[in-house]
């Protein structure tokens, strides 16, 4: 009788499957251990303080729910987002005039291992699948970006590419600084504006159309 009937190892096996995607699953999160490439730095927390930091590629091994390690990137990183309006949905005011004006703007950046400013936003800028801080850092282009969009009328922004991607930029730094975010920016491009009335944009889209080239900040 040294066999396992079909019913007890129906149960083991529903069981082992359970253990093993719990395993990996909290494998992936970090909880025990945690894979970073070489082109990675790691932190580690212990009970939620950084233990280490700025460390180099390799295996880390945690104390489930006591330690956790977070890697990101060093190298340097793209995102594109629309921005303008409400986050994440195409509508809404964002200029002078109370027009819905987007910007598709693309960000080129680079997280510091800088120990203070990851303690403030170590799940933040913790890409897993999406690029280092990419909720944290598109709310804040968003935020710079109807913040100069309100500064002025639509014509006048869309007619200005130049002068609207230098304010933004500034506008966005600022926001870094004071919210201690770790990055470095490397440059902003400014892709393209988009409204619900195309025909408000004539000046910016026939330029576009010409030059067939993002504005890119200095």
């Amino acid at each position: 009788m040294g066999f396992l009937s079909s019913h007890t190892f129906k149960k083991a096996s529903k069981w082992g499957g359970i253990g093993v995607a719990l395993t990996l699953a909290l494998a992936d999160g970090g909880l025990l251990y945690n894979y970073a490439g070489s082109n990675k730095f790691v932190i580690k927390t212990t009970l939620g303080n950084i233990s280490s930091d700025n460390l180099s590629s390799g295996i880390y091994l945690n104390v489930p729910f006591a330690q956790y390690t977070h890697d990101y990137n060093r190298q340097v990183q793209t995102l594109s987002f629309t921005t303008g309006g409400h986050y994440h949905i195409p509508f809404g005011a964002s200029t002078e005039d109370q027009n819905s004006l987007l910007a598709d703007m693309r960000l080129h950046y680079r997280v510091l291992p800088d120990k203070e400013k990851l303690g403030f936003h170590r799940w933040a800028m913790d890409g897993f699948v999406m690029p280092d801080g990419y909720w944290l850092l598109t709310q804040m282009m968003n935020d710079s970006a109807n913040a100069v969009m309100g500064q002025a009328t639509m014509a006048h922004t869309a007619s200005h590419p130049e002068e609207y991607l230098q304010n933004f930029l500034e506008d966005f730094k600022i926001r870094i600084e004071q919210n201690n975010i770790p990055i470095e920016v490397q440059s902003v491009e400014l892709k393209n504006f988009n409204t619900f009335l195309p025909s408000n944009m004539i000046s910016y889209q026939k330029r576009d159309n010409q030059e067939k080239k993002p504005f890119v900040s200095p």
